[in-house]
């Protein structure tokens, strides 16, 4: 394998946002509707290519915006190296959903779904009986609970009543107290639209989406559990997909876990990695280290008694 060399540095053109290989949301500190930290752009160059990365410093703590992105290992040591050089108080740097372990990694799944040019090439996607399960589905509710509507909102239009909806709705079924307002969650968590389900005009089912470019992030969803059985969820995803696909988005970002709907319209369950790159050696590193000392320590005082 060629050795390779990589430059890096800052770059103050912030129109070169905009390069970032994934732009996605968490890749993009400046976005994220807070003004928390210091924000820089990193350039790494390698050979005839150059890759573009925001960097955020918090106090002791450098985040890279490296989400999906496709950068080797030592690239990433690099540009680690260089932010220690450059930030003597910062101690670690962080990333998350790399696909590159270093450091203190924790591994996880993470699903993405690439969205088709057309909604038949969406339907394509489901064989003829989960589509016809999910027409029974819809058919189900309007005879026995009424009339489904769906409604879609900006930022500037999504109704506090619908967040505290959800609000409701998350703590009967996960019990999950966000102790924050409505208008703080939708800033702390970068919620760019709302999706509902509506029942006789009653809000009985809501998603919430992070839209930046063609990329999309699955934010968080929630439904009324009195009606889990109808699985009102899952008419509402198939309806902000087909909405995706009519905004000519092209990636949605659905994040980890184990739900079936996931696995469904061709979507890829990858491998990834949240990583902490320490400063200083981490303590199993330097308990490793003390234990081969003294073991070296031992024979070379048994090499003196002989």
């Amino acid at each position: 394998m060629a050795n390779r060399k990589y430059k890096i540095g800052f770059e103050t053109n912030q129109d070169l946002l905009s390069k970032i290989p994934v732009d996605f949301i968490h890749n993009r500190f400046d976005l994220q509707g807070n003004d928390l930290g210091e924000f820089y752009l990193l350039q790494l160059e390698e050979q005839d290519s150059t890759i573009y990365l925001q960097l955020r410093i918090k106090g002791a703590v450098a985040q890279l915006g490296m989400e999906f992105c496709e950068i080797p290992k030592k690239a990433i040591k690099r540009i680690a190296r260089f932010v220690f050089e450059a930030f003597p108080a910062v101690k670690q740097i962080e990333y998350k959903n790399g696909f590159v372990a270093l450091g203190q990694e924790a591994c996880h799944n993470y699903f993405v779904l690439q969205l088709p040019e057309s909604i038949e090439e969406l339907q394509g996607r489901q064989n003829a009986e989960s589509r016809k399960k999910l027409r029974k589905r819809r058919h189900l509710v309007e005879r026995e609970l009424g009339e489904i509507t769906f409604e879609e909102y900006d930022r500037e239009h999504i109704p506090l009543g619908a967040i505290n909806r959800f609000f409701e709705f998350k703590n009967m079924t996960h019990q999950r107290e966000y102790g924050m307002t409505e208008v703080g969650y939708l800033a702390n968590y970068y919620v760019t639209h709302l999706y509902v389900l509506k029942i006789n005009g009653e809000v009985e089912a809501l998603r919430l989406t992070c839209e930046q470019c063609d990329g999309v992030y699955a934010e968080n969803h929630s439904y009324n559990p009195v009606y889990g059985k109808y699985r009102l969820g899952q008419l509402l995803y198939d309806h902000v997909l087909t909405r995706l696909v009519e905004k000519g988005k092209k990636t949605f970002y659905l994040s980890g876990g184990d739900y079936d709907y996931k696995r469904h319209y061709g979507s890829q369950e990858l491998q990834v990695f949240d990583c902490v790159i320490s400063r200083f050696p981490s303590k199993r590193l330097i308990a490793f280290l003390k234990r081969q000392y003294r073991c070296l320590k031992r024979k070379l005082e048994m090499r003196r008694v002989n």
